[in-house]
């Protein structure tokens, strides 16, 4: 060795001690290295964490934790102990995870949610008085049916108060909150909103029809069949009684007088019991509901009021069918 090798490595014994480091073998794992001395665990525990045999799961040198692969049947056993029945079911909840972190991680959803108060209790099988109410103060129950307010509903009327006095003992009877009982009742008053209209339109359609069947049965006698239909109701009953009675609304929203059956009804029964000046005045007055003797003076009278439209052929047509209408009832 040369002079300049000696005196660079520090003379003979430094690169004895060289030598030797290099011919010893390496630190066992789980050992550590401090200060040029080696200190290995005494009941060798590091060697069976770096082995990752361990019945619990282990972890590696980077602090990452390795789980069994049967990990959810150890865990389901624990669970269920020597039950089968509630293993299966233990292990089939478990399965529905990649990991036992995603169960921890599931865990804590949970619980952040229900501190939260996203979850609500559900009602036991009959409660007691103490559970119910505690049940209707978590999820807003009223106290009693009064508590509902239905003053925001849309279309409601004095003429609803008896139907929301029997909907607010059932809305608390079922433990809607507030909220689902004021959509039910808006539901309720939008769905008879449209049912009204639509009998309404059903109503005016209907009568057009009813009317047009009735004027095309009785033809040019139209008129005159419902002049002595009324005439011969106001004799039986009287005039008020005969427009209560007319204005009676049917199943189908049409009005009593516009029912073709009735009509027939009424003419039939006028006509079998009037006389010939009747059916003269019915006749000539049709739709005018006077009788055979004020459309005779009132035919003379335009004589002195209007000569001229008293001289026209038509109205002289018409007071010589008065008179001799007049004439066949005294005659009769």
């Amino acid at each position: 060795m040369t002079e300049a090798a000696t005196s660079l490595s520090g003379g003979q014994g430094a690169a004895e001690t060289r030598e030797a480091d290099a011919a010893a073998p390496p630190p066992a794992a789980g050992a550590v290295s401090g200060g040029g001395a080696q200190i290995a665990a005494a009941d060798g525990s590091a060697d069976k964490g770096a082995a990752g045999t361990g019945d619990a799961g282990s972890a590696d040198v980077t602090g990452e934790f390795s789980w069994p692969e049967d990990w959810r049947e150890r865990h389901a056993r624990s669970i269920a102990g020597k039950d089968d029945a509630a293993y299966e079911k233990a292990l089939g909840r478990l399965k529905r995870f990649a990991s036992p972190d995603n169960v921890v991680r599931s865990l804590f959803e949970a619980d952040a949610k229900i501190r939260s108060g996203a979850f609500k209790r559900s009602l036991p099988d009959n409660p007691s008085d103490a559970e119910l109410a505690q049940f209707r103060k978590e999820m807003g129950v009223p106290e009693n049916a009064d508590g509902y307010d239905f003053s925001k509903v849309e279309g409601l009327s004095e003429t609803d108060g008896d139907v929301l006095k029997a909907f607010r003992p059932v809305f608390h009877g079922e433990n809607l909150t507030p909220g689902q009982a004021e959509k039910l009742v808006g539901a309720y008053k939008a769905y008879e909103k449209a049912a009204i209209e639509q009998r309404r339109t059903f109503a005016i359609e209907k009568t057009a029809e009813n009317r047009a069947t009735i004027r095309a049965e009785f033809g040019r006698e139209y008129d005159q069949n419902r002049h002595l239909a009324m005439q011969w109701m106001d004799g039986v009953i009287g005039a008020d009684k005969r427009n209560a009675i007319a204005e009676l609304t049917l199943a189908d929203g049409t009005k009593l007088a516009d029912h073709p059956d009735f009509i027939r009804l009424t003419v039939q029964a006028a006509r079998a019991v009037a006389d010939d000046g009747t059916l003269a005045a019915a006749e000539l007055g049709a739709g005018s509901g006077k009788s055979l003797d004020e459309q005779y003076r009132e035919a003379l009278d335009l004589g002195r009021t209007d000569p001229k439209a008293y001289a026209h052929p038509d109205h002289q047509a018409k007071l010589i069918r008065l008179i001799k209408a007049r004439e066949k009832r005294s005659a009769a």
